[in-house]
């Protein structure tokens, strides 16, 4: 090969070589920083995808730790609202009983609180602790009356004192009478026995058999003293037998079960949203037949008084 043709091709390849440093450097500098982020990506992302898709059994059971941990919070929740509500609850004595004068009734007695329900009227009376007021409603018109005992016992009805003391001979002693089982219940017995002779129709003795093992609470007790007496308040009666002059017998009150259950202390508030009344009796029987008996007596007393005028009129003729 010529000198200078030697010369050219050494030169040309000293130039393709400079050419191939230069291209090498130049994608060396543009490929870094994809390196680096692919680098990047491989500290962030295969920690996570190794937690997810590669957990350790301990690491898998964290989740499932968590969610008996709140499962145990729940139930201690669930235990604990249990709890407050047993507690709102009282021990009741449940009496179904029956009567001819005072009908069948369900009574529910507790140490500080009572409850008499009568099925056919739809009637109630309850009293509760603290204030002991007396609630008389009926569920059927919504109406009710509230009063104390105080003031209840200063008006009590003639009525109530009379249908209380048709169970007593007139004058008569107490005497300890002949206990029974009643109803599954202890009792003891005491006897109202006349102390003068008694005509054929009168009480000469009633039997009222009480119920040993359940008092009534003391408020209740001043609530019946009045009418029934303090002996015969004291503890629930179960039974009132009757005897007559004549030998007669009859059952006044008799108890077909009793039960003691365990209800909560909203049982013997009294209802809301119920139309207020004047008097117990407006509860029992309403307002609209009060006003039909007043009515009524008004129109007998005015022909009553028209016939002792006429009459009159007719004798001065």
């Amino acid at each position: 090969m010529p000198p200078c043709a030697a010369a050219r091709a050494n030169l040309e390849l000293k130039q393709a070589d400079f050419v191939l440093k230069k291209t090498n450097k130049i994608s060396a500098v543009s490929s870094w920083p994809m390196s680096v982020l692919a680098l990047l990506a491989s500290y962030i992302l295969l920690p996570t995808f190794l937690a997810i898709f590669c957990q350790s059994p301990a690491q898998a059971e964290k989740p499932a730790i968590i969610r008996s941990k709140e499962s145990d919070k729940q139930e201690q929740v669930k235990k604990e609202q249990e709890r407050k509500e047993d507690e709102a609850k009282v021990k009741v004595w449940k009496i179904h009983q029956s009567g001819d004068v005072l009908g069948e009734r369900f009574l529910y007695i507790s140490a500080d609180s009572f409850k008499a329900f009568y099925p056919k009227a739809h009637y109630a009376i309850s009293a509760s602790a603290p204030d002991w007021k007396i609630h008389f409603f009926n569920i059927d018109r919504r109406t009710i009356y509230s009063t104390t005992i105080e003031s209840f016992n200063k008006r009590l009805s003639l009525r109530a004192r009379a249908n209380a003391q048709s169970f007593y001979p007139y004058k008569y002693k107490i005497v300890p009478g002949k206990p029974k089982l009643i109803a599954g219940e202890k009792t003891y017995c005491l006897t109202c026995q006349s102390t003068e002779p008694t005509n054929k129709d009168a009480v000469k003795r009633s039997d009222f058999y009480l119920a040993e093992r359940i008092a009534l609470p003391p408020r209740m007790q001043e609530f019946f003293k009045p009418s029934w007496g303090a002996a015969m308040c004291k503890n629930q009666p179960l039974r009132i037998d009757l005897e007559l002059g004549d030998g007669r017998r009859s059952n006044k009150l008799d108890t077909k079960s009793i039960v003691l259950e365990l209800l909560p202390r909203k049982f013997f508030e009294p209802p809301s949203g119920y139309k207020k009344t004047q008097s117990e009796e407006e509860v029992l029987i309403g307002d609209g037949i009060i006003n039909d008996i007043i009515g009524d007596l008004g129109k007998r007393l005015g022909s009553d008084e028209s016939d002792r005028s006429y009459r009159k009129d007719r004798n001065h003729k």
